[in-house]
Formats: C-alpha cells, structure tokens, sequence
C-alpha cells in the first residue's frame, strides 16, 4: 500500500507492529523488538 493511498486522519494503530531487522554491513543485524510498554523493562536489564 503506498503512502498516498493511506486517508489522512488514519489513526496511527493501523500501522501494524512488527520487528524491524536492520541489517549491518558484516555485523549482527539489530533487531529492533515490536513488544508491548510493558515489557521493554526487560532488554533495559541486559
């Protein structure tokens, strides 16, 4: 679906919540993680 075609005023938890796997030339991709508020307290304690 491109962009244009997204009304405006579309309420923004249409866009759906997904892992973001950024890939790093030859490093360890970073996984950026689609969890819930609560749950972010546990990668803070790592």
């Amino acid at each position: 679906m491109a962009e244009e075609d997204i009304e405006e005023g579309t309420p923004a938890i249409f866009l759906r919540k997904v892992d973001v796997i950024i890939q790093n030339e030859g490093e360890e991709p970073i996984i950026i993680k689609a969890t819930p508020e609560e749950d972010s307290g546990e990668k803070a304690e790592e």
